[in-house]
């Protein structure tokens, strides 16, 4: 008996210990910097920091995460974010400026002004009615952990679910669990370094070490254009998040003009550091990605890269290896140095990408406008399929029936396919989503018109005269690749140096998907006089203490005669 008792509680301790060492996960982590010079004086700096968990044994990612508890270097926070709401994938955006794809290029992750945010939800049988409240929780959740004010996102209001241009970026469910999309923006969401601190403890050696160490939030928020990323998605392997930074510098600012320009002349940092956490497919490297058309001398930057690469669309890339060069005793730190100087040229004459899009209101008056969505593709020979998403706030009623597509000469032209929601007061904003056939070389006008509704005293703002955003537009397509127009600068994802290089002697490389956003709209919303208040209350107040000082004086002071003139009492008193 006592055997049989010892036998089963061994049984029970074996399977407890197999169990936790299937669980043990492989991560692993890795870091890039990528430095490039967009012309005309702007430096773009993109900071990537990319960690992977291998899930040995897995049905559905959400419910790997919450069984497997030892992480080394994956961020356990993030991790639990997403088991506990049911998120199979996220990505947070807060951004500072405008990204100019026209004299730019095409973002390597776009973003739009201010914060986005979009999941992707999963509901199980029973739990299908319980994807709101792990949106809402899920909001609350995130923005108490990166210090951003995007609350208003939780609600209906803010919040919807397009039917096309957002597509899973990670590793499809499909048969597993059904998931559900929910999008949100906020347009004025201001971004300072209080979300670059939190952002930044996510790091495993923080910015005591490696590429972080250059992270300095006063100079790279003292730019142009600056973002802060947060993307988490399912991978075939496990999980993969990637936290970035996206800053664009303006030189002309920053340096006062000067032609030549270093990583430590532009934020005051250098690396002194490896990072040793730093292990992964791609390690800790710096890479210098410039064209070879107007600066075809490698000896531009300095120092020599350890290698480098020959890109398609007329690219090379430098491969600087930051643990290789600092374990040289000589160097004390890396620093890239730019010599090659630039010249003014006008955005008319730059190489401009395939597809362009631009944002304009019309119309005057406080009770109706409209706005103006351009499109324009400029390949000589392809017609490019677009599709298009609008999202307008309740608050400005869309007029669906005023919708008007204008395409070259054709102005009654139809989309290919149209998706359509009206808006409801205080429940949810309208979605506009259209796919639509651009031929090359031919410029698409979308236009359409809508009512300013007057919402109630308590619904505005604090600063109610600064007038109401309207949401970028999204643009998604499929740009063919072709070396003569200028395409995205930058690969869409981090990836290796061996997945960079794999096809660079490709005649025809493969198409890239596009997603880029407009600028936003300021529309002047009608408002009451708030004065008007104020005004009243003064009046009133002054009537009130008018009247009932007066009549407080009749009623409780006591009237009595006094002689006007003492001397007179005096001699009196000395007559008698």
């Amino acid at each position: 008996m006592y055997m049989t008792n010892l036998f089963v509680l061994v049984s029970i301790f074996l399977l407890f210990v197999v169990n936790n060492c299937v669980c043990v996960d492989e991560e692993d982590f890795s870091e890039e910097l990528v430095l490039s010079d967009l012309g005309n004086g702007y430096s773009y700096f993109g900071f990537n920091f990319v960690f992977t968990r291998q899930v040995n044994d897995f049905n559905f990612v959400i419910k790997a995460t919450s069984s497997h508890k030892h992480f080394n270097l994956f961020p356990r926070s993030i991790s639990d974010l997403a088991a506990r709401f049911r998120v199979s994938e996220f990505h947070l955006t807060l951004s500072q400026g405008y990204w100019n794809h026209a004299a730019w290029g095409y973002a390597s992750q776009p973003q739009p002004q201010g914060a986005e945010l979009w999941a992707w939800l999963g509901s199980h049988g029973s739990e299908s009615d319980k994807v709101e409240s792990n949106w809402r929780e899920f909001v609350s959740a995130v923005s108490g952990m990166f210090c951003a004010s995007v609350n208003a996102m939780a609600t209906g209001a803010v919040a919807t679910s397009p039917a096309w241009s957002y597509r899973p970026e990670g590793l499809s469910q499909r048969g597993r669990e059904p998931r559900t999309l929910r999008l949100a923006q906020i347009v004025n969401q201001g971004v300072c370094t209080e979300n670059l601190t939190p952002w930044s403890r996510l790091l495993p050696c923080k910015k005591q070490a490696g590429i972080g160490q250059l992270l300095n939030a006063v100079k790279l928020h003292d730019s142009a254009y600056n973002s802060v990323q947060v993307h988490f998605k399912p991978t075939h392997r496990g999980l993969a998040l990637r936290l970035a930074f996206t800053a664009v510098i303006d030189r002309r600012i920053a340096q006062l003009g000067k032609a030549d320009w270093s990583v430590h002349s532009l934020l005051s940092r250098a690396v002194s550091l490896p990072c040793s956490l730093a292990t992964g497919q791609t390690g800790s490297r710096l890479l210098v990605l410039k064209r070879t058309a107007p600066d075809p001398d490698q000896s531009a930057v300095q120092p020599e890269p350890l290698q480098s690469y020959n890109l398609a669309n007329g690219l090379k890339l430098l491969d600087y290896n930051l643990t290789k060069m600092l374990d040289d005793e000589a160097k004390d730190s890396v620093d890239v140095k730019f010599n090659f100087p630039w010249t003014w040229v006008p955005v008319e004459r730059l190489q401009s990408p395939p597809v362009v899009a631009q944002k304009y209101q019309i119309g005057t008056g406080s009770e109706m406008g409209g706005v103006v969505v351009a499109i324009s593709n400029r390949h000589p020979s392809q017609a490019i399929n677009v599709i298009i998403l609008e999202i307008v706030p309740w608050q400005l009623r869309m007029l669906f029936h005023t919708l008007e597509l204008t395409l070259g000469d054709n102005l009654a032209h139809k989309a290919n396919k149209v998706h359509y929601q009206q808006s409801v007061d205080r429940v949810r904003p309208a979605k506009l989503e259209l796919l639509v056939t651009v031929p090359p070389r031919t410029s698409l006008r979308v236009s359409y018109r809508f009512t300013k509704q007057l919402v109630r005293w308590n619904e505005f703002p604090p600063d109610a005269n600064h007038g109401l955003y309207l949401p970028p537009t999204v643009v998604s397509f499929v740009a063919p690749s072709d070396s003569s127009l200028r395409l995205p600068v930058l690969p869409q994802t981090v990836l290796s140096i061996a997945e960079l290089t794999a096809n660079r002697n490709a005649t025809t490389p493969e198409p890239i998907f596009v997603r880029l956003y407009t600028e936003a709209l300021l529309v002047n919303a009608p408002k009451p006089d708030f004065s008007m208040p104020y005004n009243v209350l003064c009046l009133v107040c002054t009537v009130l203490a008018i009247g009932s000082g007066f009549m407080h004086n009749v009623a409780c002071k006591l009237a009595s005669v006094s002689n006007p003139n003492p001397a007179d009492k005096d001699a009196t008193l000395m007559g008698d």
